[in-house]
C-alpha cells in the first residue's frame, strides 16, 4: 500500500482516495471527509476536486497568481489602447497638415485647366518613370550609360520602336541616383512596361517603375495615400 501523501504512513484499514491535484494516495480522515462524502463531492460535480493539503496551499498560490496576471494583463490592455488613442491622434494631425499643405489642389476646375490638364496628362501619357536606376558619371556618356540601363531592364518586353526611346534624369545631381524619366514613344509602351513592372522588380534589385504623372495627380495620390493610412474609426 502507497503511503498518504499528507501523513506519509500506509496504515491498513483507513480508506484513500486519490487527490485530484497530484495524483497520490491520501487518507480520507487527512482531508477530513469520510469515505461517503469523498464519493458524493465528485458525484455533484466533475469541477469539485478532492485535493490534499499540500496541493490545496499550491492552487491557493495559483488563484493569487491568476490574479496578478489579470491584473498586469488589464494594465497592459489599457496602456496599449492609450498608445492606439495617441497614435490615431497624431495620423489626424498629419493628415491636416498634409491637407493644409495642399490646400493649392482646387476642388472646382474650369474649363482651361481641366484642358491644360489633359493636354498635360496626354503628353506624358508614353513616359514612365525608373527609380534607383544607378547613375553614372556626366555628359553625353550618363546618358548612353543610362539608355543602355534601360534597356537591360526592358530586354524581353515586346518594345515598339526600341531606338526611338530616350531617357532624362530629374532634378539636382546629388549623393543619390536621380529618378529617370524614360520617353517609350507610346502610350502602348509605356502599359507594357506598366503591366510588367513587379516582374522587373523582381529581376532588377532595389528597381521602381511608376506612370509620369502630372502635379495634380501628385498631389491627389499624396492625400489618397494619407486618407487610407488612417483607418481606426
Amino acid at each position: 500500500m502507497n503511503p498518504c501523501v499528507h501523513c506519509g504512513e500506509a496504515k491498513t484499514g483507513l480508506s484513500t482516495t486519490k487527490c485530484d491535484g497530484c495524483g497520490g494516495v491520501i487518507h480520507h480522515a487527512c482531508v477530513g471527509l469520510s469515505e461517503s462524502d469523498t464519493v458524493k463531492t465528485r458525484a455533484k460535480s466533475r469541477a469539485i476536486k478532492v485535493v490534499c493539503p499540500k496541493c490545496n496551499i499550491n492552487l491557493t498560490q495559483c488563484a493569487g497568481l491568476k490574479d496578478l496576471m489579470q491584473t498586469m494583463i488589464d494594465t497592459l490592455k489599457t496602456e496599449f489602447l492609450n498608445a492606439i488613442e495617441q497614435l490615431k491622434t497624431q495620423f489626424e494631425q498629419k493628415l491636416n497638415e498634409s491637407l493644409s499643405n495642399n490646400s493649392n489642389i482646387p476642388d472646382d476646375l474650369d474649363s482651361e485647366t481641366i484642358m491644360d490638364e489633359l493636354a498635360d496628362r496626354q503628353s506624358r501619357a508614353g513616359n514612365i518613370i525608373i527609380y534607383n536606376l544607378p547613375e553614372s558619371g556626366n555628359g553625353a556618356s550618363s546618358q548612353n550609360d543610362d539608355l543602355d540601363g534601360v534597356k537591360t531592364i526592358l530586354n524581353g518586353l515586346e518594345i515598339a520602336d526600341k531606338d526611338k526611346i530616350h531617357t532624362l534624369r530629374l532634378g539636382r545631381r546629388g549623393t543619390n541616383s536621380r529618378p529617370l524619366k524614360i520617353f517609350l514613344g507610346s502610350r502602348s509602351n509605356a502599359l507594357l512596361v506598366l503591366k510588367n513592372k513587379t516582374y522587373i522588380s523582381e529581376k532588377n534589385s532595389g528597381i521602381k517603375i511608376t506612370n509620369d504623372e502630372t502635379l495634380v495627380m501628385r498631389l491627389w495620390s499624396e492625400k489618397h495615400r494619407i486618407d487610407k493610412s488612417i483607418k481606426f474609426d
